[in-house]
């Protein structure tokens, strides 16, 4: 055992005698990669509490507008757009709430998943003429593989450092979600932005035409209403934007 640990030693040895050390590429390379994995568990870790920062910012969200700026509305005479605001503001925050569980719920999909090696095995079969013959096994094997999940990667297969797993069709990782977003649960992201986009676009300017048309002098409005407004109005807006 000594003489097998001088032995390798030695060969991690210059021929001067001296350890090799790590150059300057070397080293910025390493604190790169030390940094991103640091990164990379931070986002794992936080994960939950965006996801429940999300949930509360559209309850709070759709919770102020129906009760402050929609009542506001409905006071000053505007009582079809009151109930038009809150049919809008109770549905999309509904559907954003459901959606936005569902995509942090259910998985995007692994290669390793019977689906994928079918679909794996179709693509083999179509482009069976063009490869002189192969079957859709060789053609799993001759494709991409990953060698931290020990699987084959189909085309728009990425392996996600976060999830530290493979994930099919994969868009990116979604820290609010703390999930992956791919093939399986892209539908239920995408109903999240889109009843979210909706949803805050239309807190905003209902809270931004009380404001400006309906509001005529902001002294004669309680505190609470006009903080509350300006709230919806800052969130939301920023919520559309982002």
């Amino acid at each position: 055992h000594a003489r097998a640990s001088r032995l390798d030693s030695a060969s991690t040895r210059s021929p001067l005698g001296v350890a090799p050390r790590m150059g300057v590429t070397g080293r910025i390379t390493a604190t790169c990669a030390c940094v991103e994995r640091g990164c990379d568990r931070a986002l794992a870790l936080c994960g939950p509490l965006l996801f429940a920062f999300g949930e509360s910012l559209v309850a709070s969200i759709a919770y102020v507008a129906c009760t402050t700026t929609n009542v506001t509305l409905g006071e000053r005479g505007y009582g079809v757009i009151k109930m038009v605001s809150d049919v809008i503001m109770v549905t999309c925050a509904g559907n954003c709430a459901f959606n936005h569980a569902m995509c942090a719920w259910i998985k995007p999909g692994s290669p390793k998943d019977g689906r994928a090696r079918r679909a794996i095995e179709r693509a083999g079969r179509m482009d069976d003429g063009e490869r002189g013959g192969c079957g859709g096994e060789d053609y799993a094997r001759g494709g991409r593989y990953c060698e931290l999940c020990d699987t084959v990667k189909p085309d728009m297969t990425h392996h996600c450092s976060v999830c530290r797993r493979c994930v099919l069709k994969m868009d990116h990782h979604c820290p609010w979600v703390m999930n992956c977003v791919g093939a399986r649960n892209y539908r239920y992201f995408f109903n999240f932005i889109f009843f979210g986009g909706v949803g805050c676009a239309w807190a905003a300017g209902s809270g931004a035409f009380l404001l400006l048309y309906v509001i005529d002098d902001p002294n004669r409005v309680p505190y609470e209403v006009f903080r509350n407004v300006i709230y919806v109005v800052i969130m939301a807006g920023g919520g559309f934007f982002c």
